[in-house]
């Protein structure tokens, strides 16, 4: 069995994290930066990328922040924790990408002309990108502000023990789970689309799909075959949405009129309906995941602002443990049954 880079890159990083806890002392910390190094890199030139783009706040540079002040500040495990999770997400989420491209090109031995992947093949990276332009200038600010300000304004404590809740506060407010668990969800449900005859050209497509109120078919027999549980789907067949054509050998090109053609290929019209289900599917599991992030990063934020709890323990259960559940909650878009 031939291992990939990225696979062997998280095997070491999870054998150097493995190391840091069995390890005591100098050992043991140099086993935690050595998985940070290794596993981290990738996120540091993808941070330094986006930079020299103009891109500061982007959740590249958070994650990076976060993983290098859990290490100065002496708790180099923890941020060996948040690039090895997150390089695990990333590559179940390449797998997921390569099972769907695979299942289509075992279908498009007939000729059919191939959806577009470069086309819409980054939504998930538009969607966190818009995310990252609130998010990480607003941890940011805050951390400087817990850092900084109540010294100046005559609060208890010592300035280094507030600016050590201000980096406290960047190590909470690491966004991993959702980096990591939103681009999984639209690469898991484009791969049991394509287990179910169903080839999406990117997560893109289901999210306009998953809005979707008319599609209109090309065919007046698939527009009658389909209207009555599209209808139950709130989805009029007379409309101007998406465009679904006849292709070859029984099979129907689905063409979402903001992208143009084609953006989905289905092995018959009968799989329309389960299309648009799966997109709904994808999206509120999605924002399932945003919410409980927003919701468990907002707590533990301002529970390390007002000082109520300050530890390192909270920042690795607000990460490592909200990513789990995230991860979790997004597979279950490929532990589904095939479409019929």
């Amino acid at each position: 069995m031939k291992l990939s880079f990225e696979l062997v890159k998280i095997i070491i990083g999870a054998l150097l994290y493995v190391g840091a806890h069995i390890f005591e002392g100098t050992v043991g910390t140099v086993c935690a930066v050595a998985a940070i190094v290794v596993c981290g890199y990738g996120i540091l030139i993808k941070a330094i990328k986006d930079i020299a783009h103009g891109k500061i706040f982007s959740v590249s540079f958070l994650m990076v922040l976060s993983a290098t002040v859990a290490a100065a500040m002496g708790e180099a495990e923890e941020g060996a924790a948040v690039v090895l999770f997150y390089c695990i997400g990333e590559y179940l989420e390449d797998k997921a990408d390569e099972k769907s491209e695979e299942k289509l090109r075992e279908y498009m031995h007939t000729g059919e002309e191939s959806p577009d992947e470069e086309k819409t093949s980054a939504p998930a990276e538009r969607f966190m990108e818009k995310f990252a332009r609130v998010y990480t200038p607003a941890v940011v600010v805050i951390a400087l502000g817990v850092s900084f300000l109540p010294p100046l304004f005559g609060a208890e404590g010592e300035l280094f023990s507030w600016i050590k809740r201000g980096l406290m506060l960047l190590v909470i407010s690491c966004p991993c789970a959702i980096a990591a668990s939103v681009p999984i969800a639209f690469s898991l449900s484009r791969s049991t689309l394509a287990k179910g005859g169903v080839f999406v050209s990117g997560g893109a497509v289901l999210q306009k799909l998953s809005k979707v109120t008319g599609i209109r078919f090309e065919s007046p027999s698939d527009a009658e075959k389909n209207e009555k549980e599209l209808s139950s789907l709130g989805v009029s067949v007379k409309g101007e949405d998406a465009l679904i054509k006849s292709g070859e050998n029984g099979s129907r090109v689905l063409e979402c009129l903001d992208f143009g053609s084609p953006d989905a290929l289905m092995t018959g019209s009968e799989k329309t309906a389960q299309l648009i289900k799966q997109s709904r599917r994808t999206m509120r599991i999605v924002y399932e995941n945003l919410c409980l992030f927003a919701a468990v990063k907002g707590t533990v934020i301002v529970l390390s602002v007002i000082g109520v709890t300050a530890h390192m323990w909270l920042a690795v259960l607000s990460d490592v443990g909200l990513l789990a559940i995230c991860l979790l909650n997004s597979f279950r878009l490929f532990f589904q049954s095939k479409l019929k």
